[in-house]
């Protein structure tokens, strides 16, 4: 069983889906899934995108990263944003793993201008965004980077 419904949240529309799992007469589970319009432009975004900016790809270990591959991203503040980071304010970065499963979505939320993404694989592409958001909502994203690890 599908169900959908849509509410109004921070300005911005959310679609909320919740999906049950029934088997005979009997509901197993459910489980809800919210996909918000910022995410839905943000991705669109990020895979219309023919020649993206390409980003350095660290190969070594780091304090930071355990696994070898990091890709460390990089942007300019947001004038609307205060620059100590008011309580509800920062920045979301989404990803897109073009290479294998197609997943995109927001992976992290970070109160400076730089974000290290150590849960990156070997031999995967991946493109990220960035937007502000603030208690009155996101803003839109950036244009997208592209990282290749080899």
């Amino acid at each position: 069983m599908l169900t959908t419904s849509t509410v109004n949240y921070l300005s911005t529309k959310v679609a909320v889906v919740g999906v049950s799992l029934f088997l005979s007469s009997q509901c197993y589970a459910q489980l809800p899934v919210v996909a918000d319009e910022t995410r839905i432009t943000t991705c669109a975004k990020m895979q219309s995108e023919s020649a993206p900016t390409r980003v350095q790809v660290t190969n070594a270990p780091s304090a930071t990263c355990t696994n070898g591959h990091s890709v460390t991203l990089s942007w300019k503040a947001s004038p609307s944003l205060s620059p100590t980071y008011n309580k509800g304010e920062g920045y979301i970065v989404y990803r897109w793993n073009k290479t294998t499963d197609g997943w995109c979505g927001k992976i992290e939320q970070v109160e400076s201008t730089t974000y290290v993404d150590c849960k990156v694989g070997a031999g995967q592409t991946y493109r990220y965004a960035v937007t502000a958001f603030q208690q009155s909502g996101e803003s839109k994203p950036t244009n997208a980077v592209e990282a290749v690890v080899p």
